[in-house]
């Protein structure tokens, strides 16, 4: 009997650990999700694109010649920082995962 009464308890602890893990890993789901809510708000650049836009409107109407172009380069290098940025960003949020 000593032994049946060892074994209803381990089997009890054992039962206790999945449903802590279960809870524990749930709980991680939410807060994995709450952190890419929060990393995609932070970093989102949707509320500046319009600014952004009309400032290269204005800046390119003031500028003509050789300075146009050496804008225009500026622009573009800054467009590709930016793509890359927007490219670390969905890499960095993918790479948030929970076991």
């Amino acid at each position: 009997m000593p032994d049946m009464n060892a074994e209803l308890e381990m089997i009890k602890k054992v039962q206790q650990q999945n449903e802590l893990k279960s809870q524990l890993k749930a709980q991680a789901k939410t807060d994995v999700g709450s952190l890419k809510s929060d990393i995609a708000k932070a970093t989102k650049l949707t509320a500046s694109t319009k600014t952004i836009a009309q400032t290269y409107l204005a800046l390119f109407s003031s500028f003509e010649g050789k300075s146009l172009d050496a804008l225009v380069d500026r622009l573009n290098q800054n467009a590709q920082k930016t793509l890359q940025v927007k490219h670390d960003r969905k890499a960095f949020m993918n790479s948030i995962r929970t076991k």
